[in-house]
């Protein structure tokens, strides 16, 4: 068999880059052209039953708020996954007190 009889060719140019996968995601900032941290919320349960949320930035612990700040009814709100989401969105926001914090879930269960 000869090269001349095979179905198919090489494409010698390379594709263009258009980003597509990277401007889809928040992960990524094309103009910095660098990742993005990743935040996430952890609750953790302390003996004596009262609770502290750890605002994380790519594992690290950057920010604790304790339970006992806040009454019962916006702890049960920032265990459900909307209050997850709005510690997250808060600490994008820069609010780094739990005083911001709990004005804030204030404002929301209003």
């Amino acid at each position: 068999m000869s090269d001349e009889d095979d179905d198919f060719s090489l494409d010698e140019e390379p594709m263009p880059y258009t980003g597509i996968l990277r401007k889809t995601t928040d992960l990524f900032d094309v103009e910095k052209h660098q990742p993005e941290p990743v935040v996430s919320v952890r609750r953790v349960t302390l003996p004596g039953n009262s609770e502290r949320w750890e605002v994380r930035e790519n594992d690290v612990a950057v920010l604790k708020l304790s339970g006992l700040k806040f009454n019962e009814r916006e702890r049960v709100f920032l265990r459900s996954p909307d209050g997850m989401r709005f510690l997250m969105a808060g600490h994008r926001k820069g609010w780094n007190r739990w005083k911001t914090f709990k004005d804030g879930v204030k404002r929301q269960l209003r």
